[in-house]
């Protein structure tokens, strides 16, 4: 579900304490980065045997990290991450919750490693051992997969799902990657050349410690187009894919023929000038604020032009919205901020978000609204799920009152992931979208 205002501003505080508290700490790379690598093999589950993938790697502040896939039971996205990472003389343990709890320890050669799983009394013993590339397990329907390099150390993961035809790019959401469309994209290769990338820090692609700005990650978006020689795809996003979607809009719209907005129009991809967003505004600040900064290689007039505008609209906007997020964090403190290494990259994201007021291009912009809430869910679920609403309500609005070239599509007891609860209505608003684009013919 979209995030009410509250507890995206709730979010924002923790994810601006846990920032500050990072860059004050000096990376300094683990000892056990060796063992950075896939170990995969097969556990004896009921009813069926299930093949399963530990990755380790470094986060983004060189501190070691990992995380575990039941690979038969979702793909590549159905993925936990280590509540517990630890080195220790004979190697690296990393304890996994949830139901059914699972513990590894690598051998000290970072070749094998042997691990339990399990509930309560009743645990089994499993191996893994690191992979190659020539035995590296597929999810199923898993597209192939290429690596784009798009700055110096930094790898791009690139799926392609095959077809013909007008070059179709699929955005994953904040927290997956490509393969989330792993079922998805099989049905738009009917019709089109369908490809996913995997932002920078998920999936395959690198996780690295800068880079996040949604200019920047846009910028990764478009350096694939380039490599891949796409002219003029549709991009279609989910989610927080909508943030970089709008950021090529404004930035090169000549460079798409139109956007599919999948329940991503929300404040980090459209922001309603009306009502405003305090996060939004705050990350807009530092933005400028390091332009004009005495380390700031902008030229006189750049600098001037980045001073009228915190002026004219940037610290009215941040006044704005102070008194309504101050009300809105005082009714609902914020949670302790991040503690684990993986978890820096969705702050570093959040904190590099900015403002998009306008889309000059075709867009389909869907919602799911009002999103279906479970019958058993609790009360305060329910009334969480109903704010949340709300606020997908006046996203919506604004979408379609202040972009002219929008088609806003509301699909009713949806889940957030529309494209997988209602994939047959997506997939007949997104072929008449694209049947519609007057310039795609003499693109393709």
């Amino acid at each position: 579900m979209p995030a009410s205002p509250q507890k995206t501003l709730t979010a924002a505080a923790a994810t601006l304490a846990f920032a500050s508290s990072m860059s004050a700490q000096a990376p300094v790379a683990e000892p056990g980065a060796f063992l950075v690598g896939n170990y995969q093999g097969v556990i004896a589950a009921s009813p069926t045997p299930r093949r399963i993938i530990v990755r380790v790697f470094e986060g983004p502040d060189h501190r070691m990290a990992a995380y575990l896939v039941q690979l038969d039971q979702g793909g590549m996205d159905d993925r936990q991450i280590a509540d517990t990472v630890q080195l220790l003389s004979s190697g690296l343990r990393a304890v996994f919750g949830g139901r059914t709890r699972y513990e590894v320890r690598t051998n000290a050669d970072g070749i094998t490693m042997t691990g339990s799983y399990g509930s309560g009394a009743t645990t089994r013993p499993f191996t893994l051992r690191r992979n190659s590339s020539d035995t590296e397990y597929r999810a199923t329907n898993a597209p192939a997969a290429r690596f784009v390099t798009v700055a110096k150390d930094v790898q791009i993961e690139v799926l392609d799902w095959g077809g013909t035809g007008l070059p179709l790019v699929l955005l994953p959401g904040l927290g997956s990657s490509a393969h989330v469309f792993n079922t998805f994209a099989p049905k738009l290769a009917q019709r089109y050349r369908v490809l996913g990338i995997s932002r920078r820090g998920y999936g395959a692609s690198t996780i690295a410690s800068t880079g996040y700005r949604t200019d920047s990650l846009a910028n990764d978006v478009l350096a694939v187009l380039d490599s891949l020689k796409l002219t003029k795809p549709v991009v279609a996003g989910w989610s927080f894919g909508g943030a970089e979607m709008s950021s090529i809009a404004v930035r090169a719209p000549d460079r798409v023929s139109g956007l599919v907005y999948l329940d991503a129009g929300y404040v980090y991809a459209f922001q309603d000038t009306r009502r405003g967003d305090l996060f939004v505004s705050a990350a807009e600040v530092r933005r400028q604020l390091e332009t004009i900064s005495l380390a700031s290689s902008a030229s006189p007039t750049e600098q001037i032009a980045v001073l009228r505008g915190l002026r004219e609209r940037t610290l009215p906007d941040l006044q704005r919205d102070v008194p309504i997020s101050l009300a809105a964090l005082t009714a609902s403190p914020p949670p302790p901020p991040p503690s684990r290494a993986w978890e820096a990259v969705p702050t570093y994201i959040f904190n590099g978000m900015q403002k998009h007021t306008r889309i000059p291009v075709p867009v389909l912009a869907i919602y799911a609204y009002p999103h279906l809430i479970p019958p058993t869910v609790d009360s305060l679920t329910r009334a969480g799920m109903l704010d949340a609403d709300k606020t997908t309500e006046v996203q919506a609005l604004a979408f379609r009152r202040d972009v002219p070239t929008a088609r806003v599509v509301l699909i009713p007891n949806a889940n957030h992931a529309v494209f997988t609860s209602h994939e047959a209505d997506v997939l007949r608003e997104m072929n008449a979208f694209i049947d519609g684009l007057a310039t795609l013919k003499q693109n393709w």
